[in-house]
């Protein structure tokens, strides 16, 4: 009975505050979100502009507006663009086997946690991870590669470049002359070489777009508070993966599993364990500024939102699988309360 009574009340507790988030995504875009101001200017110069075909990180963000802008304003076009990345959002849980009735309070957290973060604030990278996503839906097929995953794309990565390191994961997870073993030895690569991109000296030597606008002046105020906050995100880390690894999953195990979760949870933990480390050693040796910080913490919250969606998937009531949900929460709702607090 005690137990019937708790699972009610957890699900009645995670639908509440799924409904919340949505009501605040469709109805009060303004609130919680900091880059409102800056993609409402982005707006009213597109709105204001003569149209013309052109290839940038803006670029699609113009064709979407020219596009789905039904009504004429801001608000309406962010209502019919998070619609549509909603019913995206639904489509790519129900494949990885979260579904309403299997929705639990811990599992809402980091369904909430994305929504507002990706869905919310960060609607162009939101709209490209979703497209990701979609395409692992027809991982388990022989030819992943299908005109439509190529669509799928072209968009994701020049609406948002940051994506194309997932692309390129998963293209490496797919490739049938590779070894397991191998395959993950090769995203660990990878994403080792972005986290070395995050070093001044490496950054000089190529041209990346997030990288127009910064220049390599150390964060000051680094404070012990704030490596007790970043040194909670290995910690959170270290414990799912000693987890992970009690006991045989996709994530060790000798095949590389050929649905969605798997390359999710592969691309999650090998990715963090490439990036994090590299990455760590240039953010404490103080060669990083504002928009380096950024982009480390964009990568890192997108790893963990896989390793999430992952775990939800395959140990949805695990005990790390709670701790993990609970902390991404935590870290967007304070991302989004005090935007101003690196």
């Amino acid at each position: 009975m005690n137990n019937s009574l708790s699972k009610v009340s957890s699900w009645f507790g995670g639908l509440i505050l799924i409904i919340t988030v949505f009501y605040i995504i469709f109805f009060d875009p303004s609130k919680f979100n900091p880059d409102y101001g800056s993609y409402e200017k982005l707006y009213n110069i597109i709105k204001n502009a003569d149209f013309r075909i052109y290839f940038n990180k803006f670029a699609f963000l113009d064709y979407f507006v020219r596009v789905f802008d039904f009504t004429g304003t801001y608000d309406g076009f962010r209502l019919i663009f998070a619609s549509i990345e909603v019913l995206l959002f639904f489509i790519i849980i129900k494949n990885l086997k979260i579904g309403f009735k299997s929705l639990t309070f811990f599992i809402s957290l980091t369904l909430s946690a994305f929504l507002l973060i990706k869905i919310h604030v960060q609607i162009r990278e939101g709209f490209a991870l979703l497209l990701w996503f979609l395409s692992l839906n027809s991982i388990q097929k022989e030819k992943y590669i299908s005109l439509k995953n190529l669509i799928f794309f072209l968009i994701s990565s020049l609406l948002h470049t940051s994506t194309l390191i997932f692309w390129i994961s998963t293209f490496i997870l797919k490739y049938k002359n590779f070894s397991p073993k191998t395959k993950r030895r090769l995203i660990v690569i990878l994403f080792s070489l972005i986290g070395l991109s995050i070093w001044p000296f490496f950054a000089n030597l190529i041209a990346i777009d997030y990288y127009d606008l910064i220049n390599f002046e150390s964060i000051n105020n680094m404070s012990s508070s704030k490596i007790f906050y970043w040194l909670s995100f290995l910690v959170i880390f270290i414990l799912i993966f000693k987890s992970e690894n009690s006991k045989i999953t996709y994530i060790n195990q000798k095949s590389i599993g050929n649905i969605n979760s798997s390359y999710i949870g592969n691309i999650g933990f090998y990715g963090f364990i490439g990036f994090v480390p590299i990455a760590g050693l240039a953010f404490l040796s103080g060669a990083v500024n504002a928009g380096t910080f950024n982009l480390i913490f964009r990568i890192v919250l997108n790893l963990l939102f896989l390793i999430s969606f992952y775990r939800s998937s395959t140990q949805p009531k695990n005990f790390y699988t709670n701790i993990l949900n609970s902390f991404l929460f935590i870290v967007v709702l304070r991302l989004l309360l005090f935007p101003n607090i690196n």
